[in-house]
């Protein structure tokens, strides 16, 4: 492609272009936000977590707190402030743009002392929530002990019974195996729970016989009983002894080598009788034979608190109904005080936690904000050159794009590469038609093809300006001198007036076998052309003209030396293949406009089987910026107006104007800042 038919494909898609080169420009400037002009100040924090600093510090939380302690709004800090972490160093880095050095360094100072104070407020609140949660708790225990004792003391006082130091001491014992025999049955009800999930997933590896085993192993039985027996005994010591006494050790050696024992004796026997090699199922087997010796374990541990507790509540003398009801209330105050004691101790736990976490996450500023010497220039003439480049890149290959997929006939060109036969002539979009191009159109079928007697003259489509361009043709060559024939041969679309016709022969009327052919003939605006109208379709209009035309032909060129048939579409109509054999020479209008596709090579070809001689094309109603045929004769001939030639160079140095004040302003130029001063003086109603 030449230059020139660049520049048309541009001129064509003209509104696709700038609406792509707008909408990219405008997403360019929109999508990527560079910092303002304007002095910047930067600001380091040092922290254990970064990630979580820079996250709290590019909340918009922070940002309102500091617009809020500056006396501004966020909005108008938007842009100004950038947060950046150093994953090298652990730091975070504040920097902030403003319009003199101190307000940058007064606006990163403000930022990073508000946002290491919302950071602390969110760590502080986390870490505190536990604290506050025991807080609570104990609140509610050390009421309930209060209660507890009021009760307590109010027994005492009605009733005035009292516990002996013997019965009071084995009620504290009876109390605390009975709080032992109550976690154990726990233990044992949460080791149960495992091994049932475990034996549901060994069910699904391999069928397992652990159960079998451990019933039928005498040594594991035997084991299990010296555990009871070792638990009870455990239990006796633990009545008289405290835990560091040496029975108490002993006991509990012998307990854990037991379970050792047991632990190994179970392996043993499943081990010899697993078959394969299924790692899943061999630590799901390892995870069983851990929980069965914890369950027996259990199970003997609660065996020996029960034995304990029968051989306590058989050494407690009958108590009365007060002693009773005494001993209750007191084992309640004895429970409320474990219970506060073990929340003071989780409280203070608690406490100590929520200073190390505040301790070891405080971030602190490690260098307060310093100006740098110069301004920041504005990037944003940068950002809307790479627009502008982006814009037109695209907007250029989205016109060419749309153009090549558009089977729109537009030039001469178009229309020759889509039917495939060369054009003899172009008729521009004028109104009305230019005299020259049917001049031209005529004396181009002179030189191609001779001396014609007839001319069919069709188009591709309904539409394409056929009756025009046979009645121009046929007065063209009627001014030359020629005396010719125009008969409109349109049933469907008939172009010529029937008014005051009823007397007249007509078309229809030869067709049907009546009237002379030369009654027909009536004179036309033209000197030297004469018309036939259509009239009423005859039936079967198609068979009729295949049939009589021959004659109706020669009986016309009597009078005349060319008749100039005008026919409907023939792609649609069938009439155009039965005139077309008949016709020294057929000519092919496509309008331009029209997106014909693979239609024109159908009709071309329908045509050649017809017998038709094809003599060329010709493209109607193109628009003289399409196509270089009239290009020059639309600026040198058909020149505008004066008046509208003004007004579109106007619009076009206003559009200019308003462009460049745009991009001044947005670039902030000079010649923006001249320009607001110059309006700016000019008084209120001019400004801008």
């Amino acid at each position: 492609m030449e230059f020139w038919q660049y520049y048309r494909v541009l001129r064509r898609r003209k509104w696709m272009f700038l609406a792509v080169l707008l909408l990219t420009v405008g997403a360019v400037m929109y999508g990527y936000q560079p910092p303002p002009a304007g002095y910047a100040a930067t600001a380091s924090v040092k922290a254990d977590s970064p990630a979580a600093v820079l996250s709290v510090m590019n909340s918009r939380t922070v940002l309102a707190e500091t617009a809020k302690g500056l006396g501004t709004t966020p909005a108008a800090l938007h842009g100004r402030i950038v947060v950046k972490e150093d994953r090298d160093g652990g730091l975070v880095r504040v920097m902030a743009i403003a319009d003199t050095p101190e307000s940058a360094e007064k606006l990163a100072n403000a930022f990073v002392v508000t946002g290491l104070r919302v950071y602390e407020g969110l760590i502080r609140q986390g870490a505190t929530r536990q604290r506050e949660f025991v807080q609570g708790e104990l609140r509610r225990a050390q009421a309930r002990l209060d209660q507890a004792e009021a009760a307590l003391a109010r027994y005492r006082a009605r009733s005035g019974a009292a516990l002996s130091p013997t019965v009071a001491a084995a009620l504290d014992r009876t109390l605390a195996l009975e709080s032992a025999r109550d976690a154990a049955l726990a233990e044992r009800a949460d080791v149960e729970a495992r091994l049932a999930a475990t034996d549901a997933l060994l069910s699904r590896e391999q069928r397992t016989r652990s159960e079998r085993v451990v019933r039928e192993n005498p040594a594991a039985q035997r084991i299990e009983s010296e555990l009871i027996s070792l638990q009870i005994a455990l239990n006796a010591e633990l009545a008289v002894h405290t835990e560091e006494h040496p029975n108490v050790i002993a006991l509990r050696t012998r307990i854990a080598q037991l379970e050792r024992m047991l632990a190994g004796e179970l392996r043993k026997v499943l081990t010899s009788e697993t078959v394969g090699a299924n790692p899943v199922y061999d630590r799901l087997l390892g995870s069983r034979v851990d929980l069965l010796v914890q369950r027996a374990s259990v199970s003997a541990r609660i065996q020996g608190i029960e034995a304990s507790l029968q051989s306590m509540r058989a050494r407690l003398p009958s108590l009365s109904r007060n002693e009773a009801e005494l001993a209750r209330l007191t084992r309640e105050v004895q429970s409320a005080e474990r219970m506060v004691t073990a929340l003071q101790d989780q409280l203070n736990a608690a406490q100590v936690k929520e200073q190390e976490v505040l301790a070891t996450t405080s971030p602190r500023i490690l260098d307060t904000a310093t100006a740098s010497g110069a301004a920041i220039p504005s990037d944003r003439a940068t950002r809307l050159g790479i627009g502008l480049l982006l814009g037109l890149a695209l907007a250029v290959g989205a016109a060419f794009f749309r153009d090549y997929v558009d089977t729109t006939v537009r030039t001469t060109q178009d229309a020759e590469r889509v039917v495939g036969i060369p054009a003899l002539g172009t008729i521009p979009a004028h109104n009305p038609p230019v005299v020259d191009a049917y001049a031209a159109l005529r004396n181009n079928l002179l030189n191609a093809a001779g001396e014609l007697k007839s001319l069919l003259v069709v188009g591709v489509r309904p539409g394409s300006g056929t009756s025009t361009v046979a009645r121009n043709l046929a007065a063209a060559y009627a001014r030359a001198g020629v005396p010719t024939v125009l008969v409109d041969a349109n049933f469907r679309h008939p172009s010529l007036p029937s008014d005051n016709w009823e007397e007249r022969v007509s078309l229809g009327d030869l067709l049907a076998g009546r009237g002379d052919p030369l009654d027909a003939l009536q004179e036309g605006e033209v000197p030297g052309l004469f018309v036939v109208r259509p009239g009423a379709a005859p039936e079967d209009p198609s068979g009729r003209l295949h049939a009589r035309l021959p004659v109706l032909l020669a009986a016309w060129l009597q009078r005349a030396q060319m008749v100039v048939l005008d026919g409907p579409a023939a792609l649609p109509y069938p009439e155009a293949l039965a005139m077309a054999p008949h016709a020294d020479g057929t000519l092919l209008v496509v309008g331009a406009g029209q997106a014909i596709g693979p239609d024109g090579q159908r009709v071309r070809d329908q045509l050649v089987r017809a017998r038709a001689r094809l003599l060329g094309l010709v493209v109607n109603r193109v628009s003289s910026p399409d196509d270089e045929t009239y290009a020059l004769y639309a600026r040198y001939v058909a020149r505008p107006r004066l008046a509208a030639r003004v007004a579109g160079v106007t619009a076009a140095v206003v559009l200019l104007l308003g462009a460049g004040l745009a991009v001044g302003w947005y670039v902030d130029a000079p010649w923006w800042h001249w320009a607001h001063s110059v309006f700016t003086s000019l008084g209120p109603t001019a400004r801008i």
